[in-house]
């Protein structure tokens, strides 16, 4: 069997094998499904004692608030990079606006590059 054969063999078996057990495979990082076409990194400050910053924490608040989050990075402080996804600007607009709403959440802002003068 020819390399370009055999591996079109494979592929469909790859195939047939995920549709036979339902693509059961876990969520990379424990978040939602991202339906979305865009994303922003938002920089998350928690009120302490709180949500942890880690993949686990901000799956718990991704799958409570009902908004596509991604863990980035921690920060000092109690706050965390995340990434948010949305189908459009007006999602990460109401995203946002939620995240702020949520009582354990002290303060939401965009994570923009710095820049030395």
């Amino acid at each position: 069997m020819s390399g370009f054969i055999k591996r079109i063999v494979q592929t469909v078996g790859l195939a047939v094998l995920a549709v036979a057990t339902g693509c059961q495979q876990p969520l990379a990082n424990n978040i939602l499904p991202q339906p979305a076409s865009i994303s922003q990194q938002l920089i998350i400050k928690f009120k302490p004692g709180t949500i942890p910053c880690n993949s686990a924490g901000i799956a718990h608040l991704s799958s409570t608030t009902r908004i596509s989050l991604e863990f980035i990075r921690p920060m000092s402080g109690d706050a965390c990079v995340v990434k948010q996804f949305a189908i459009n600007k007006e999602g990460l607009s109401q995203g946002q606006k939620k995240l702020q709403q949520h009582s354990s959440v002290e303060l939401v802002e965009q994570d923009v590059e710095m820049k030395a003068l």
